[in-house]
């Protein structure tokens, strides 16, 4: 399963295609979906070749994404390892006789999340602290031929029961095809939550998705639904006015605050412990006063508004001039990322007011 290394060190590489020891999440036939673990095998159990392939992505500072070629999607290590929409960041380290370390960190804490080995019991990909020579640590990264030409695997599947309500926020750019609408929260009134139709949203904003069908909450069954992902990362959750996405769980929200479940919406009846842990990757609704605790349904508006909050979070989620709120110019390509280094305030990004707080 080892590979001879090449002379060319992986992490000098733009964008480099590799395989890890062979890493196969699925057989040929399966849907590959979103939060999958990661497993390997030989080279004569692999039938389709795309899902061992990972490349890494450099994203900055020395840290890349490992992206998998068959899905697009990339390489997580927070819980377990798995295919996800919220990468981790990896560094590569050579540690002799052609093995290198792959460290993972934390994409949004830059907390140390160990390296990644393969488990030999069950061949599954899991990581821990071993970092010596001959650990299973030690990888062979052999690069492949280049792709990057016809290199298209940004869809994505992700399961979800019929007729849920769901949100989401993920610090890439989600859009879905034409066939399904992504919502905003626009207003809560009279026990009625308005939601408003947009295209995408960019990285970190979060959204609401609703699966077709009939809902039934004795049955567990879940259809796949296709998203489509982009290469833009942001470390902040953006919030808009209402709908506030979150990248961790959150185990207790403010008295008041809204969260979907199941087909539906609920409130927060308690200030300590929401009725529902918020799961990391989704969304809840707050506002400045507590929502009253009435039976919440949905409404999707008939005539979309002008959806001017994504317009702005497109514009402060990529890299621009930043000025201070007297016009003064402090930085030619900051993004979001930036802005807390420079203290509390009002500032300028890309022609879009931000306040620090």
């Amino acid at each position: 399963m080892a590979h001879e290394p090449t002379e060319q060190d992986p992490s000098t590489s733009k964008e480099q295609e590799v395989t890890l020891n062979k890493v196969v999440p699925f057989t040929e036939d399966e849907d590959i979906l979103c939060g999958a673990r990661l497993y390997f095998d030989a080279d004569a159990d692999i039938t389709d070749k795309d899902c061992s392939l990972f490349r890494f992505v450099n994203v900055g500072d020395s840290a890349y994404v490992l992206q998998n070629k068959a899905t697009g999607l990339f390489v997580g290590a927070y819980n377990n390892v798995r295919l996800d929409v919220q990468p981790s960041l990896f560094k590569v380290k050579a540690i002799g006789y052609g093995q290198n370390l792959i460290t993972a960190t934390n994409l949004i804490t830059n907390a140390n999340q160990s390296n990644l080995h393969f488990q030999r019991d069950n061949n599954v990909v899991v990581t821990y602290g071993e970092s010596a020579v001959g650990s299973r640590s030690g990888l062979y990264i052999e690069e492949v031929e280049d792709v990057a030409s016809d290199y298209d695997g940004t869809e994505f599947l992700m399961n979800l029961k019929p007729g849920s309500v769901n949100s989401f926020c993920y610090p890439v750019g989600l859009t879905v095809s034409e066939d399904y609408e992504m919502y905003d929260v626009v207003e809560v009134s009279e026990g009625s939550i308005k939601l408003n139709p947009i295209q995408e949203a960019c990285p970190g904003r979060p959204f609401i998705f609703i699966a077709e069908g009939e809902y039934d909450a004795e049955q567990d069954d879940a259809e796949p639904y296709p998203f489509y992902h982009d290469y833009s990362f942001t470390k902040e959750a953006i919030a808009g006015p209402l709908l506030k996405g979150t990248y961790s769980t959150i185990a207790s929200l403010p008295k008041g605050a809204i969260t979907n479940q199941g087909n539906g919406f609920v409130v927060s009846k308690s200030a300590t412990m929401s009725m529902i842990p918020v799961p990391a990757n989704t969304a809840y609704i707050q506002a400045d006063e507590e929502f009253p605790f009435v039976d919440y349904t949905y409404e999707i508006l008939k005539e979309p508004i002008e959806d001017g909050i994504n317009t702005a979070l497109q514009k402060v989620a990529t890299n621009g001039e930043l000025y201070t709120i007297d016009g003064r110019l402090i930085n030619r390509k900051a993004n979001l990322n930036d802005l807390k280094r420079y203290g509390k305030g009002i500032y300028i990004l890309n022609g879009v007011k931000v306040s620090v707080k």
